[in-house]
Parts: structure tokens; sequence; C-alpha cells
């Protein structure tokens, strides 16, 4: 019962801060009230499921759990090779071969 309460203050709290960037405008106050509750409902849709297949079978639930860590890890390593990539592309210097110091021509 404590972890109920504890969930719904949790998510009261967090529709609050939500609202708190609408500064009074209707229409984005009603616009962040729906996104909350979709994200609430998918929330607990989750949990029961990963509830369900814990009991029914741990180490699915746990070789489910490691698939998104993977997925994530794999997520955030793409995007930053991605940024290297660009910025490499961007604003990478040219690199000088060295001419053995002498000013003569060649």
């Amino acid at each position: 019962m404590a972890d109920a309460e504890r969930e719904a203050a949790i998510a009261a709290e967090r529709m609050e801060r939500a609202i708190a960037f609408c500064h009074g405008n209707a229409q984005c106050e009603e616009a962040v009230r729906k996104r909350e509750a979709a994200g609430a409902e998918k929330r607990q849709q989750r949990e029961a499921a990963d509830k369900a297949l814990k009991e029914a079978d741990p180490s699915g639930y746990y070789l489910a759990l490691a698939r998104r860590y993977l997925a994530a890890a794999a997520f955030i390593a793409g995007a930053a090779g991605l940024y290297v990539l660009v910025m490499n592309r961007l604003f990478g210097k040219r690199r000088r071969r060295r001419d053995g110091g002498s000013d003569i021509p060649r």
C-alpha cells in the first residue's frame, strides 16, 4: 500500500512540474496531462509485463533486461560515434606532410 501511495505522489509531483512549464496555457496543460497519462499507463503495462515474465521465467526476464541495457548502450555508442564523425568532418584539420626541415623546393 505504501508503494502505491509513494508512486502516486511521485506521479503527481511529475505532473505538477510538467504543467509548471506551461505558464497557464490551457492547451499546453491539456497536452501535458495527456502525455503524462499515456506515459504512466505505458510504464504500468511494462511493469506488469516484467512482473509476469519474472514470475513465469526468471531467466527470460533477465535476458530481456540485458537486451534493454545493450540496446541503450548501442544507441548511446552510435550517437557518440556519429557525433565524432560529424565533428571530424566539419572541423577536422588536414594532416601536413613533414618536409624534413629543408626550405628547398623539390
